[in-house]
């Protein structure tokens, strides 16, 4: 009988500056190094007049081509040019970002001498797919058949996935210890995630989550970038934020301080030739650091401070904070928390840039069944981020779910005409902690018309609003003495139409195609050039 191979089961960490790649196979995890042997791939894409370039590559010529480089992209995702927290961005990208007629982000390259645009979900696609090639080299070995695409079993919050792998690491101390609750603090380059969880033998359970979605170790090298661009113009007279090759040059030295001053006090800034053939040397310390990022630092241990407010759990009860996240290094930050939390020594035993891509390939490998019996099957419940809520009288919200809610959540009220012959009402869903309907973010509607004429208080429509673990919402609308029945699923924030999913797949074989020709050529070129020498 041949013997069964089994197909891997892969996590993936895409994050606002890196990508990372865990394998579940022989029963463990393995963190998988890219083709340049590094275990971290930056989320950059580039396009030049000949080709396209992704992680490595791209990253290597920010410098030298600024304005057909994307970088940060994650948070152009689900948003709307014009929302404030964008504006702020797009002061530090060089690539240019304009808005399609309903508002939705595209980012304006060159490409072959022509100008192309891409959506924010085309260039993370890039970088997946790349991710993909990472996991495809190393599942090779070990299985027959290659990976056509991403079987996409579940979207997992990274905190949970952190969660995940400290369950695994100290699965073995907390069999005797017991239930106990633990803070993962995530903080990335784009993004904060707190999450409070219950974790016992058995499982997971998410009592609270926050964060914030806008805060992560981009905003602190952008105000690091801003000081010594204004150093810069201070001691030559010269703005350097009109030169973009100039000002991704600062940016990279920004980078490489802010990491230097995670290990030591002081850090060197040396730039030959930066601005019109001006040099630029200084010295930022760490105490500098931090005061240009007290308020970012502030608003980090402010999410943590809610977020246990909202789980109705006190700091002391708090067995284990866990650092998770390329900007959890900061010493600053881990000094307020430490702090925060009476002085408690934080745990950094899981890896932070691998810790949420190990915790999916297990997760993935738990899901597909191929999780080894001697771990632990961990159980875990997700909350929502946000409550839900409809739009009453008044222009008011009424919440009907609400924040911190264990998902799948599922609630059902009902409407009463208010006036006599009623044709009909929209239902509008909304998402959001604020009072007044429409300063909260509106998720979808559902059109519930064609009522029979009838007195105020006669027609009672029951709304269902449902809430899956992935996100997806389902509105059902009834009237039940008509039998009358209406339904809308609204997906995740941000999801593409089936029509622009399928556009961009066309597009991202056409780059596949195009990438694989120009390597064809470049190695017959190469494979001439060894005969000739021969």
């Amino acid at each position: 009988m041949a013997k069964r191979v089994e197909s891997p089961s892969i996590g993936i960490d895409l994050g606002t500056t890196f990508g990372c790649v865990g394998v579940y196979k022989n029963g463990h995890v393995e963190i998988v190094p890219n083709v340049q042997g590094n275990r971290k791939t930056p989320a950059c894409v580039a396009l030049t007049h000949v080709e396209r370039l992704i992680g490595e590559a791209a990253d290597s010529q920010l410098a030298m081509n600024p304005l057909n480089t994307v970088f940060g992209v994650k948070r152009l995702l689900g948003r709307r040019l014009g929302d404030q927290s964008l504006e702020s961005d797009q002061k530090w990208w060089p690539f240019k970002v304009v808005a399609e007629t309903d508002g939705k982000p595209q980012i304006c390259l060159s490409y072959k001498g022509k100008t192309v645009m891409f959506a924010p979900e085309d260039i993370c696609a890039m970088v997946l797919s790349t991710l993909k090639d990472v996991a495809q080299a190393e599942a090779q070995p070990w299985t027959l058949c290659v990976i056509a695409g991403l079987n996409v079993i579940r979207t997992v919050p990274d905190t949970l996935l952190a969660g995940l792998t400290y369950c695994l690491e100290k699965r073995g101390a907390r069999a005797a210890a017991g239930e106990e609750k633990v803070m993962v603090f995530d903080l990335g380059g784009g993004t904060l995630g707190v999450s409070l969880m219950t974790v016992g033998e058995g499982g997971m359970e998410v009592k609270a989550a926050g964060g914030d979605t806008h805060l992560g170790g981009e905003d602190f090298t952008n105000r690091l970038l801003q000081h010594l661009a204004e150093e810069f113009s201070r001691k030559h007279g010269r703005n350097v934020r009109w030169n973009a090759r100039a000002m991704q040059r600062l940016r990279m030295a920004s980078e490489r301080a802010k990491r230097i001053l995670s290990t030591i006090t002081k850090a060197m800034v040396e730039i030959d030739s930066l601005y019109d053939d001006l040099d630029f040397r200084t010295t930022i310390t760490r105490d500098r650091f931090e005061e240009l990022n007290a308020d970012l630092f502030q608003r980090c241990v402010s999410c943590v401070e809610t977020t246990l407010k909202d789980a109705g759990v006190e700091k002391r009860e708090v067995k284990e904070v866990v650092l998770v996240g390329g900007s959890s290094r900061v010493p600053k930050i881990q000094q307020m928390l430490s702090d925060l939390f009476g002085g408690k020594e934080l745990c950094k035993s899981v890896n932070p840039d691998e810790a949420v891509a190990y915790g999916a390939a297990v997760q993935a490998a738990t899901l597909e069944g191929s999780f080894r019996e001697r771990a632990p099957v961990l159980r875990w419940t997700d909350v929502t981020p946000h409550a839900l809520g409809i739009e009453v009288g008044g222009g008011m919200m009424d919440v009907v779910i609400p924040r911190n809610a264990p998902m799948p959540a599922k609630k059902e009220l009902f409407f009463s005409a208010h006036i006599d012959n009623q044709p009909g009402m929209q239902i509008n869903v909304f998402e959001g902690e604020c009072r007044r309907a429409w300063d909260n973010r509106l998720l979808g509607s559902l059109d519930f018309g064609g009522l029979p004429p009838s007195p105020a208080g006669y027609a009672r429509i029951f709304v269902n609003i449902e809430i899956d673990a992935n996100y997806k919402i389902q509105v059902l609308a009834e009237e039940r003495r008509t039998g009358m029945k209406k339904c809308v699923d609204i997906e995740p924030r941000g999801c593409l139409t089936k029509l622009e999913i399928a556009r961009m797949v066309e597009e991202a074989e056409r780059f596949k195609a195009e990438d694989r020709e120009r390597k064809r050529t470049v190695d017959a070129r190469n494979a001439l050039e060894d005969l000739t020498k021969k």
